[in-house]
């Protein structure tokens, strides 16, 4: 559904676009999006990159994935992140992990003191890992698991979100119960400035404009921008956000899920360009494409929309089998997303090219993440490495 168009874009986001599709932005690239300082991996942080655009640089599994390995945990709702030597990153309930990619055996593990929801981590060039967890705090540890350091938000809450790592190395998070946003130093986790949206961020990870912009979503339905140096820019009503995180386009427009469908939002003044209708909510984070299509997954059906709200496409998998976790996108254009209690891969098209099945079906609220091998990782009722 169409809420209203849209001149072209302004000369200054066209400027921003073609600068970055002509590769003059700082590198090197993660993901297709540019970023100096997230460790130049398969899958640093949530959602790919800082923009959340969900694209990976690499093929996922062509047809119906073989099991690789698989790891059994109790309790698995996160979402796996990768470095740069392979090394696959996950959390369960308190304690964080890190796996051999050859055969699912633990390199290292790192017990923290409350239980860590759906935070994937970030990790930057220097070998960081940040990842929050109930205890009202966002945790930073080394490469071989020791811990470096801890920033605590006091009374703000959990931090149930994933951290966001911006070109300048600034670690930007988000507390629960006021939404408070942060802007931390990597190397101490010394607070630059935070800013207070009062309104509470659950799940929803802040996303990160090419201009340096902060954007949040909050459970009032509201989307917020920040300046990168702490000031307040705009908000904007989109719809009641509970588990989906904004997700910002070349051009700067940026996409949002919610109770209300898929919004897209002027990044300059935060007027809403278009509203999409999903038929039901959108609890995920919508991924986008090289040429632009927005990828998003509601309870009801699985939605290919084009830069200007139209739709191009659905999958409706029927049965019950809802679209929870967020979709990725191959260096192929194919996706891969989750559809109740099964993993499923679409073509450009909205051709189904297969299906995976976990041995212990539970419906998977995760986003998979694709190595340079072409491993495709999940985690749903255990932990998978599929391959071709």
């Amino acid at each position: 559904m169409r809420f209203h168009g849209r001149e072209a874009a302004s000369p200054t986001r066209r400027e921003v676009a073609a600068a970055l599709l002509a590769g003059l932005l700082v590198q090197p690239f993660v993901g297709g999006m540019a970023s100096a300082q997230l460790a130049n991996a398969p899958w640093p942080m949530a959602h790919g990159n800082a923009q959340h655009t969900g694209r990976s640089a690499y093929v996922g599994p062509s047809s119906s994935p073989t099991v690789k390995w698989e790891v059994r945990f109790p309790g698995l709702r996160s979402s796996p992140v990768i470095g740069p030597d392979g090394t696959v990153y996950l959390s369960s309930r308190r304690t964080f992990y890190a796996f051999d990619p050859a055969d699912g055996s633990e390199r290292w593990r790192y017990e923290l003191p409350a239980i860590m929801r759906r935070n994937a981590a970030a990790l930057d060039v220097y070998g960081r890992i940040f990842i929050g967890a109930r205890d009202n705090r966002l945790w930073a540890l080394d490469s071989a698991g020791q811990r470096l350091w801890y920033y605590a938000v006091g009374n703000d809450g959990d931090v149930n979100t994933s951290a966001a790592i911006a070109p300048d190395g600034t670690v930007y998070m988000v507390g629960t119960w006021n939404g408070i946003v942060h802007a931390l130093t990597p190397e101490d986790g010394t607070l630059l400035w935070k800013l207070t949206t009062g309104e509470a961020v659950i799940y929803s990870s802040p996303a990160l404009g090419l201009d340096g912009t902060v954007y949040v979503g909050t459970t009032t339905g509201h989307l917020h921008a920040t300046t990168s140096d702490g000031a307040f820019k705009w908000k904007t009503q989109v719809g009641r956000i509970r588990f989906g995180s904004p997700a910002v386009g070349a051009d700067g427009t940026v996409y949002m899920g919610s109770r209300e469908g898929l919004s897209a939002v002027d990044p300059e003044d935060g007027n809403l360009l278009w509203k999409f209708d999903t038929g039901a909510w959108v609890a995920s984070t919508p991924a986008i494409a090289a040429d632009g299509t927005i990828y998003v997954g509601s309870f009801a059906a699985f939605y290919a929309v084009d830069p200007e709200g139209n739709e191009l496409w659905r999958y409706e998998a029927g049965n019950g089998n809802g679209f929870y976790g967020s979709p990725v996108i191959d260096a192929n254009g194919d996706i891969y997303v989750a559809s109740g209690k099964r993993l499923i891969s679409l073509d450009q098209n909205g051709a189904l090219r297969w299906e995976f099945l976990p041995s212990r079906p539970r419906k998977i609220i995760s986003t998979p993440a694709i190595a340079a091998d072409g491993s495709l990782y999940l985690a749903a009722d255990q932990f998978y490495a599929l391959e071709d």
